[in-house]
């Protein structure tokens, strides 16, 4: 169960909500937070857009320890928007889903010390400090929200689906420190091939870029002076900087950003910039007019069988089919005049199943004739007759004969008619063959009931996904048999880096304690540093995390030596050995400045 009342999420979407475990974040975990968030607020406070900051404090999120998610759900209530726990990549589909009803998804892993600069895998850094600040700018919220609703109608392939879950168990296994080389080189093969069996470029994939542009990797405003407001950028201060750099391209957004593929495991070759955020919402419109559930058609059809994944074909008459599309004919003009879907199928009015039209009934596929029947030698559109029409025809219980117009013939008992907004839209036969102008059998008596739709050639609309979802079931958007956190016992090591971590927090919080403590050990402080350097393989961090404390002006106070201990950690091994890595010392020097900034600051508030 989950720790926030979901009872607002529906159904098909509450498997994926994670709980929020908050007391298993270990000690390195909240002091990981900590370094990143106080790397980001030195960096992000100059080079991201003024919300960010705005939105850090709007949402909850703290910076001194992992925030609670019950937390940012309630914060982000005042922008009518929600948050709900769930781990790891979730498919493209459900994510967006979410993103539809104004629910952000948060990630509840925490990145590892060892990735303390970029994750692989998605974590409660990226979507809580990277995603939930910027929603609280209302032009941006309305374009995330524009997005999702458009995006989640998006034609996706099985190639898509495949992709998803190669980098969903790659980034898993990366980000999991129980994972073996053997499961990362097959990893890496699996992506590999997933990469290179996508042929063409499914709608999803197209519109994925401009949220990956956009959202993930976007930049705002002056060209010469851009600022970021992207979530991959905005939770990794490496990334950041590379961003804003001269020597990463920097384009105009515009529609062909789509054009533009991206790879999630390499830098990004070149960024694209906003004017502002309303430019957003113009950029998406353009998009969304080339996309199948705007435009539908021929063209719409023949990506939806190229896609072999349900998607939804609406009809003129305002019913719709949701299955796998597997084959259509078209007449002499281009327009389609049968189709044919393989099981389990759907049909559905708007969003909502007709009653006795699901799966159960459907599980096999469907097909059915569109277009003109001949009614006394005449071809008449059918799909025009109202329940006074139908009722003068006399085929309700009658043993017929119909010919279409062409060459389709079928034969069966009339058993009933359905009319969706007082018009004729489908009529179910029994003991019913169907044959086409070549004498082919495409439905006989033995397969039960034969429910045909009735409606003009006309396909308005193509969509991704069943109509009703929830009635629907399950369907295949995309799973994994892996998820990023370990489940291997920490060993001696790890506990004692958590316990020096404990002791950290504790010294920061308490003054009223600190200060009993030293008044019965005045060498509290150097005995603990002490002992700390005698340690081979304390983390760099806890070393960071002391010389921050010591140049606190309160613990400065009651230890007079304190910058002769503070050269003692500099000094350290366990300090020392990371030299020769240079991106572990890159961010030690980096904590070590902020340290610095932070103590002048604390100096100059104690003087005035």
């Amino acid at each position: 169960m989950s720790d926030i009342d979901v009872s607002f999420v529906p159904e098909y979407l509450k498997p994926y909500i994670f709980t929020q475990n908050y007391e298993r974040y270990t000690p390195r975990e909240h002091a990981t937070w900590r370094f990143i968030m106080r790397q980001s607020l030195y960096f992000f406070k100059s080079h991201a857009h003024p919300c960010y900051l705005e939105g850090l404090q709007a949402t909850g999120i703290s910076i001194e320890y992992i925030p609670r998610i019950r937390d940012i759900d309630q914060c982000l209530q005042q922008f009518g928007w929600r948050a709900v726990g769930i781990r790891g990549f979730i498919p493209t589909l459900v994510f967006l889903d979410f993103q539809s009803r104004r629910i952000l998804p948060i990630a509840t892993d925490m990145r590892t010390l060892e990735h303390i600069g970029y994750t692989p895998a998605p974590d409660i850094v990226h979507e809580a400090a990277g995603h939930a600040p910027i929603l609280a700018n209302a032009e941006y919220r309305k374009y995330i929200e524009k997005y999702a609703a458009i995006a989640r109608k998006c034609l996706y392939s099985n190639q898509d689906i495949r992709l998803y879950e190669a980098i969903r168990s790659l980034s898993d296994v990366k980000e999991n420190p129980d994972t073996t080389s053997e499961q990362l080189a097959t990893c890496q093969k699996e992506l590999q091939a997933a990469q290179k069996a996508v042929t063409w470029d499914s709608e999803a994939a197209l519109v994925s870029r401009l949220y990956w542009w956009t959202a993930e990797y976007g930049l705002v405003g002056d060209p010469q002076n851009p600022k970021i407001y992207g979530a991959g950028l905005l939770s990794s201060v490496e990334e950041g900087k590379t961003s804003v750099s001269a020597t990463t391209p920097k384009r105009i957004l515009d529609i062909h950003c789509v054009e533009t593929n991206y790879d999630i495991t390499e830098p990004q070759p070149q960024l694209f910039i906003t004017p502002g955020f309303e430019h957003l919402s113009s950029v998406l419109s353009e998009l969304e007019a080339t996309l199948s559930y705007r435009q539908g058609g021929v063209t719409a059809l023949e990506m939806a069988i190229k896609a072999k994944t349900v998607t939804t074909v609406v009809f003129a008459n305002g019913l719709s089919v949701s299955g796998i599309l597997s084959h259509f004919r078209l007449n002499s003009n281009q327009e389609p005049i049968y189709l044919k879907w393989s099981g389990p199928v759907q049909i559905a009015e708007g969003h909502a199943q007709l009653t006795g039209h699901g799966v159960s009934r459907h599980g096999e596929g469907m097909s059915t004739p569109l277009g003109n029947w001949l009614v006394e030698g005449q071809a008449t559109d059918i799909s025009t007759w109202t329940p006074q029409d139908w009722e003068l025809s006399c085929w309700q219980g009658r043993e017929l004969e119909l010919k279409h117009e062409h060459g389709y013939t079928l034969q069966g008992v009339c058993m009933d008619a359905l009319f969706c907004s007082e018009t004729l839209s489908l009529i179910t036969f029994s003991n019913c063959t169907l044959t086409d102008h070549l004498g082919n059998i495409l439905f006989q008596p033995e397969w039960g009931e034969f429910d045909m739709l009735v409606s003009a050639s006309h396909i308005p609309s193509v969509y991704g996904g069943p109509a009703d979802w929830h009635a629907y079931g399950a369907h295949n958007v995309g799973t994994a048999s892996t998820v990023p956190g370990r489940v291997s016992p920490f060993t001696l090591v790890e506990n004692k880096n958590f316990n020096h971590y404990t002791t950290l927090t504790k010294l920061r919080q308490e003054d009223t304690q600190l200060k009993e403590q030293y008044s019965k050990d005045p060498n509290l402080l150097e005995q603990l540093v002490h002992n700390l350097c005698a340690e081979e393989h304390t983390d760099w961090l806890v070393g960071l995390e002391w010389i921050e404390l010591l140049r606190q002006p309160k613990i400065q106070s009651l230890q007079a030596n304190w910058a002769e201990l503070i050269d003692t950690i500099k000094g350290a091994r366990f300090i020392q050995k990371h030299k020769h890595d240079p991106h572990v010392w890159e961010l030690w020097q980096r904590g070590l400045a902020i340290a610095h900034q932070t103590s002048e600051q604390l100096q100059r508030q104690t003087k005035g």
